[in-house]
């Protein structure tokens, strides 16, 4: 038998930020980055189990803690990636690479915290005097904490680390990885092919890696018009640190800095295929 989820309008309230609209106009325009007022349970609504009330009440409390850690960074770059690249890997590099890139051009960097790209990318910030932030989740295995890390929240659930990887962040790198990273790439896509959040840049390392998911995409969901191919476009296929950089650190992406960007670093995906499949 199903559990009964009986909820008053009044029951029903939305997740704390100590993000400000004052603080960051630009990234409040939207459902995912828009602050919001306190999530609250003091006592069991009706109809709800008291372990689904302490679940709800964990969530909160995961939320509010790792909002504290976060409250007063400027904009960040989220990176996403396989906790078992080994260091002598090139992809560990390159992450390292951009992150040192965004932290010495003011940018903090976010990553769940952990081994592999993650503890990449949380060294090159560090390297680079800029923030370094790490969003653990409890796992047994591969989840042990990178030594890199400048700031740390510790999660028990996924819903709420994911939304937290992407509220303080206006873009985002996706290196090569299982199925976390492809959760995390696809609820960024969702978000945005939904008009649920203000699209931002998302940036995919590995070319070869990434090629046949998107032309599968582009070939079997577009073709049969489950979604539309151009929402692919938003996304860009890079081989190189500097690649992604020109992408992120792009003043039409990022008014606040003063990059001077070659377009002709950009590689769109759909563009990127297309050359793929050019004889």
């Amino acid at each position: 038998m199903p559990r009964p989820m009986v909820w008053s309008s009044d029951e029903i309230v939305t997740v704390t930020s100590f993000m400000t609209v004052r603080r960051y106009p630009d990234l409040m325009r939207d459902s995912m980055w828009r602050v919001s007022t306190s999530l609250s349970f003091p006592e069991a609504p009706t109809g709800v189990y008291p372990e689904d009330n302490d679940t709800f009440n964990r969530l909160h409390e995961e939320l509010v803690a790792a909002a504290e850690v976060l409250d007063g960074i400027d904009p960040a770059v989220t990176v996403f990636g396989s906790a078992r690249l080994k260091e002598q890997e090139p992809e560990f590099e390159m992450a390292r690479e951009i992150a040192l890139g965004l932290a010495r051009a003011g940018v903090p960097v976010i990553t769940g915290g952990g081994p592999g790209i993650m503890e990449a990318a949380n060294r090159g910030a560090k390297e680079g005097g800029g923030v370094s932030v790490g969003l653990k989740i409890a796992l047994p295995r591969e989840q042990h904490e990178n030594p890199y890390l400048d700031r740390r929240a510790h999660f028990r659930y996924f819903m709420s680390r994911k939304f937290m990887l992407t509220r303080y962040s206006y873009g985002f790198v996706v290196f090569p990885g299982g199925f976390g990273t492809l959760d995390e790439l696809f609820e960024l896509l969702v978000l945005y092919n939904t008009d649920r959040a203000e699209r931002r840049p998302i940036v995919l390392v590995g070319k070869a890696f990434w090629q046949d998911l998107l032309t599968w995409m582009m070939d079997f969901q577009g073709g049969r018009e489950f979604i539309d191919p151009e929402d692919l476009g938003e996304l860009t296929v890079v081989d190189s640190a500097d690649e992604a950089l020109a992408v992120l650190l792009n003043p039409d992406r990022r008014g606040a800095l003063d990059v001077q960007v070659s377009e002709s670093h950009i590689v769109d995906a759909s563009d990127a295929l297309d050359r793929e499949k050019t004889p």
